[in-house]
């Protein structure tokens, strides 16, 4: 996502192919920071946010990843690419009270989010983007069952993808 985001950030905009590439170095000079800080200091930023009370550790990990959400968005990196990398810095007992804590407030905002995305669309172009929508529907469709086909192969088959390429998938016998 690191890549992806500012490729397509840069596509929308209709930046140049150097400016892209420029955005797409700094987004992975500093998820490499971010992943180092994690790697190597993640347990004293599990100390330093892990409170006992629920509220300061709610109001610990929230701040935490505004914080460098924020520095993320400032150095032209998705901010929800710098919130993602606050959760892997997080660990053991500190990373799953603080996942039992947000997973309510997750689901809120996820669906608040498709509510207000929801509203910025205009019916009036739906009938223009209609085709493209449903072969990327039929493309993601067929995508999973082949993955799905290819997983169970894999699961079932001592010598998996030779025999998953050769039989498909076998019924348990």
């Amino acid at each position: 996502m690191a890549i992806y985001l500012p490729i397509v950030a840069a596509l929308v905009v209709g930046r140049s192919t150097g400016a892209t590439a420029a955005t797409v170095g700094v987004a992975l000079v500093v998820v490499a920071v971010i992943l180092t800080v994690a790697m190597r200091w993640g347990h004293h930023i599990s100390r330093m946010v892990g409170h006992r009370a629920d509220e300061a550790l709610l109001l610990g990990v929230f701040g935490l990843t505004l914080l460098v959400a924020g520095l993320a968005q400032q150095l032209q990196v998705s901010a929800a690419i710098g919130a993602f990398l606050v959760g892997l810095a997080l660990s053991g007992p500190v990373q799953e009270r603080a996942g039992a804590l947000v997973s309510p407030l997750r689901d809120l905002f996820a669906a608040a989010f498709f509510v207000f995305f929801s509203f910025q669309i205009d019916p009036s172009t739906i009938p223009e983007v209609l085709v493209p929508a449903i072969a990327l529907a039929a493309v993601t469709a067929v995508g999973k069952i082949v993955v799905g086909w290819a997983a169970a192969a894999a699961d079932r088959c001592r010598n998996a993808w030779p025999a998953a390429l050769r039989h498909g998938p076998h019924r348990s016998r």
